[in-house]
């Protein structure tokens, strides 16, 4: 989650492409059969990933970019 001008946002993957989006896997007299692609190939969860980055002072990322004012908080 992060903070905005209009509160605490979370994430919610509709606009990923690659947790959305499906592609044809059969075309039969009984017509065609799609899937999400999520579910063809492997593929990371994107709730999974893990952002981080590094500051030269000792305050972890998050306290860093507050204070730095790096987005509206």
């Amino acid at each position: 989650s992060w903070n905005t001008k209009k509160g605490v946002q979370h994430a919610n993957m509709l606009g990923s492409m690659t947790q959305s989006s499906t592609m044809k896997v059969a075309d039969s007299s009984d017509g065609e059969f799609y899937m999400k692609i999520k579910d063809v190939i492997p593929l990371v969860k994107p709730e999974n990933l893990v952002v981080t980055g590094w500051d030269i002072n000792s305050m972890d990322s998050a306290a860093a970019m507050k204070r730095a004012q790096v987005f509206d908080y």
